[in-house]
């Protein structure tokens, strides 16, 4: 493998001369060189009406992209909302989730912050991000939500939550925030399944 932005921008360069297969062979090397200078590329790419171009752009920013480029992924969910593409932009989003910045903020601090700032469609699909990425350090932020005059904010909540405990309790951690929010869940829920649910979880932890 061959280091260094020169190469990056020679590879830029023949992605700017390349069309169909060839373009994407191009942007899966980017991708395997974890090329951070093709970003701005790669959104732009993400952002056109190619799906084909659109899904390998996406997968190469799961790789090359940082903590720092969330919030443009969250615009891009926007551009693709129902359409095809739109499950494969929240994939990359569940991906850099999963990272922490160079100043050591979590890819799932991020999120918390951006859900908070979003329409209720997008805030939505933002808590189910971190049911897929199953991060408890986003409980705090879903107990909170657990309250939200809107029921599909409230239920999307839930589900993430208990994604979340499942994950947890199968690692057989011992995590007081993942008791707490199934204790709410298994008293406080207006949804019968979801009481149930948090009260297996429960009983599991105590075995």
């Amino acid at each position: 493998r061959i280091k260094g932005e020169t190469v990056d921008r020679l590879l830029l360069d023949e992605l700017e001369r390349l069309k169909g297969k060839q373009k994407i062979e191009i942007i899966e090397l980017l991708a395997e060189r974890k090329s951070v200078v093709a970003v701005a590329t790669l959104f732009q790419m993400a952002r056109g009406e190619d799906s084909s171009l659109n899904r390998a752009a996406l997968h190469a920013l799961r790789t090359c992209g940082r903590v720092e480029h969330m919030p443009l992924v969250v615009e891009l969910l926007k551009t693709h909302d129902r359409s095809p593409t739109f499950r494969f932009v929240r994939e990359t989003l569940a991906s850099l989730a999963q990272k922490s910045s160079h100043s050591g903020i979590s890819g799932t601090e991020v999120l918390t912050v951006l859900a908070q700032n979003e329409s209720p469609h997008i805030r939505v699909e933002l808590i189910h991000v971190m049911g897929m990425v199953r991060d408890p350090a986003a409980l705090e932020y879903l107990e909170e939500v657990f309250e939200d005059s809107d029921s599909d904010i409230r239920l999307k909540a839930y589900e993430s939550a208990i994604r979340i405990a499942q994950m947890s309790v199968s690692r057989q951690e011992d995590n007081s925030e993942v008791n707490s929010v199934l204790q709410v869940l298994s008293e406080q829920t207006d949804q019968p399944n979801v009481r149930e649910r948090a009260k297996s979880l429960l009983n599991k932890k105590s075995e």
